[in-house]
């Protein structure tokens, strides 16, 4: 029969681990969203944490219980957070890139509930979320987050983490880069758009009795549309490769603090 000392010494690095995956589905892409419910979050968590007890036990130091381990919950719930900030920093710079395209479009002031995140949203926005959503699932993202998880406890096992001061530096750095992968993500569209814009200008100049303002309207929603659609499957090959970033993204925030 094992000793009260092992199991509590089990327990220990077992809620510790629960803390890293439970704060990590809060804020990670797809894990996050309200469609999976909270009940399967916590029976899955729960799952994972015991199939991981046995490797990461093999790496954690000795614990012991009081004020030193709550100090360590705190560490893995930060650790948990990050660990899904990081890698939803590209969705949010995805619902930017609409945002863009809306204002260009003059669907600025049209927006929609989002049942994951219960807000409203951009119209173009909700859209390339939900494409960039089913075209990560599809590309077993999901899946490599998981990996990616399971990595992070072998090299940072719960009870030796620290946060460096550089780390906060590169962090800003990451959310720095929201703005950058919108306007990337956008730039044909809103390309197109803005020579529209100029093309209307000089009809309006060459012809004044045409009202451009109303006909405007139409041709900026056609043209943008069938931009988006010609340009999807560019769309598609520019999130496959943003995908790499977040797990680059990962294995720097690893680097940083193991």
């Amino acid at each position: 029969m094992p000793s009260i000392a092992f199991i509590q010494e089990g327990l220990q690095v077992f809620l510790l681990i629960l803390t890293r995956i439970g704060a990590m589905l809060t804020t990670a892409p797809f894990w996050s969203s309200r469609i999976i419910s909270p009940q399967v979050k916590v029976f899955f968590s729960l799952m994972l944490s015991l199939a991981l007890l046995p490797m990461v036990w093999e790496y954690t130091p000795s614990i012991t219980w009081g004020f030193p381990y709550v100090l360590l919950v705190i560490k893995e719930t930060v650790f948990g957070l990050l660990l899904g900030v990081t890698s939803l920093i590209l969705f949010h710079a995805i619902q930017a890139a609409g945002q863009i395209i809306d204002t260009q479009m003059g669907f600025g002031m049209v927006n929609v509930l989002d049942p994951q995140s219960g807000m409203q949203v951009p119209l173009l926005g909700n859209f390339f979320y939900l494409f960039a959503t089913m075209l990560f699932l599809l590309s077993n993202g999901h899946h490599y987050f998981l990996m990616a998880l399971t990595r992070s406890f072998r090299l940072i096992p719960p009870g030796s983490l620290s946060f460096p001061a550089s780390l906060w530096l590169d962090l800003g750095g990451l959310f720095a880069q929201i703005l950058v992968f919108a306007l990337q993500i956008a730039l044909p569209v809103a390309g197109v758009l803005f020579l529209t814009d100029v093309a209307l200008g000089i009809v309006a100049r060459t012809v004044p009795q045409m009202n451009v303002f109303v006909l405007g309207i139409p041709v900026k929603i056609l043209v943008g549309i069938g931009t988006i659609l010609v340009t999807l499957p560019l769309f598609a090959t520019v999130l496959r490769l943003l995908f790499q970033q977040i797990f680059a993204n990962l294995e720097l925030l690893f680097q940083a603090i193991s």
